[in-house]
């Protein structure tokens, strides 16, 4: 359990888009990434919205302590990504890649909330749950999506404008992660165990000692 609501101890800057190829529209989740030098998109997504393939490369990436994996073929596509209301639209090419990232948490609606809208400013990508993500936008093409807007809200989270959304980033409060964590666990719990069976866990713990000394003579 620990493990699992750890993400949300600092917020990633995700976005939910639109990845259009003529009529086709695909919802996505995208990551800004600026340690990536290239930009990522899932191989079953461009093969589903059917991009034209444009080259092949090879790479070899570098990982933590100086760990390098060994040569990739990768397909380069030119991709067509589109904001939640449809008024930007940017092309960039990207790399397949058969798997980014999983369970990336989205921004709880919970107090920053109602600041951000204070200040007019909705994020796209905003819930209680973690979900995958398609793209992975890299150092190639995010200083062109950047507008240099960005505001520090109370807590200290960060929001940051991009021409195809906003994104928040930054550590979560304490008080914030306690009381998602306690929400999750509580959850578990129920989920796990019936009201009945609680009860009888309970009560073996209180059981009269003489009873209890009955059923182990017998």
């Amino acid at each position: 359990m620990a493990n699992h609501t750890s993400s949300l101890r600092v917020f990633l800057q995700t976005l939910k888009l639109k990845m259009v190829c003529g009529n086709k529209e695909i919802p996505v989740r995208a990551i800004l990434e600026s340690g990536s030098q290239k930009s990522y998109v899932l191989k079953n997504v461009v093969e589903k919205i059917g991009y034209i393939p444009l080259r092949k490369e090879i790479l070899m990436h570098s990982l933590f302590g100086w760990i390098k994996s060994d040569k990739c073929e990768h397909t380069s596509y030119r991709i067509r990504l589109r904001n939640q209301d449809n008024s930007v639209t940017c092309n960039l090419e990207a790399l397949d890649q058969t798997s980014i990232c999983d369970n990336i948490a989205s921004v709880p609606p919970v107090s920053w909330i109602s600041e951000l809208n204070e200040m007019k400013i909705q994020l796209s990508d905003v819930g209680k749950e973690s979900r995958s993500v398609q793209v992975l936008l890299g150092s190639d093409v995010i200083r062109k999506l950047m507008t240099g807007q960005r505001r520090i809200l109370s807590c200290g989270l960060v929001a940051m404008e991009t021409i195809l959304g906003w994104t928040l980033s930054g550590k979560v409060p304490d008080s914030e992660i306690f009381s998602c964590k306690a929400m999750l666990v509580a959850s578990l719990f129920v989920k796990e165990m019936d009201i009945s069976k609680l009860w009888r866990l309970h009560s073996s713990r209180i059981q009269d000692p003489s009873e209890q000394k009955t059923r182990g003579a017998s």
